[in-house]
This record gives C-alpha cells, structure tokens and sequence, in this order.
C-alpha cells in the first residue's frame, strides 16, 4: 500500500475515534455561512446527529459537500468537489461571534489521484473564515 494511502487509511481511522470521543462535548453550530463574509460565498451546516454534521458550499463556481464531527471547539471533515474529484480535509476551530476559522487541506486532484504532497507546509492548503449569517 502506498504511503499516500496508508495516510488517507490512518485519517479516516482517526476521524472515526475522535468521532466517539468527542460526541458528548459537541455544541450545535447548525446554519448558514458566510464564507470570509462573502454573500455569494454560502456554507450550509446541517446537523445528522450529535456532533456529526453535513456540510456543503452548493452555489459558487466550485461547490462541495461532506461530512464533519464536532469534538469540543475543534471541527474535522472530509469533502468532495461535486464538478470533479477532488478532496479535501477539513480542520476548523470555534471563535467567538459565531465565526468558524477553517482550513481547507487538498488530498486529491480533479481525477481522484492522491496529490504528492499532503498538508500543512507540504501541500495545497487554503485558510477561510465561516462567519454565521442564521440559524436555519
């Protein structure tokens, strides 16, 4: 097994234990996004059950979707861009005012190819703020 999917094989696992752990600690952070406090740049967060949410970007020119646990003040994910294959990692943390400060880490190209190099310092990694417009 490639070392690239080793990695991707040990997140999952981890994101599964941190799942268990950290369900009791979840808050409820269920609404609308606006993404660095862009209108057209809209994050819905809906909840599935305690501390497990779906998220999605469904407008803008690369919309997304997936799955997040909430464990204490700390949010991780996984998503797919819909128009392509692509992955990413999400990492966030809870601020003050309803802000979510996140990190979008890119594990895979447009095909599904896991990229060379993965995180932060090594690969593709984009920094957002989510700023809460409403709850829905």
């Amino acid at each position: 097994m490639k070392i690239l999917d080793k990695k991707l094989v040990l997140f999952f696992l981890l994101l599964n234990l941190v799942c268990l752990n950290g369900i009791a600690l979840a808050e409820d952070i269920h609404g609308i996004y606006l993404m660095d406090g862009l209108a057209d740049r809209v994050i819905h967060i809906n909840k599935l059950e305690e501390g497990m949410y779906r998220l999605e970007e469904p407008g803008g020119s690369w919309p997304w979707d997936g799955c997040a646990i909430l464990d204490g003040n700390m949010l991780f994910g996984i998503a797919k861009f819909i128009d392509s294959k692509t992955t990413m990692m999400l990492r966030g943390s809870l601020r003050t005012g309803g802000r979510i400060s996140i990190s979008y880490v890119f594990m895979t190209d447009k095909n599904g190819n896991l990229l060379a190099e993965i995180g932060p310092g090594r690969g593709r990694v984009d920094r957002h703020n989510w700023y809460k417009k409403y709850k829905k």
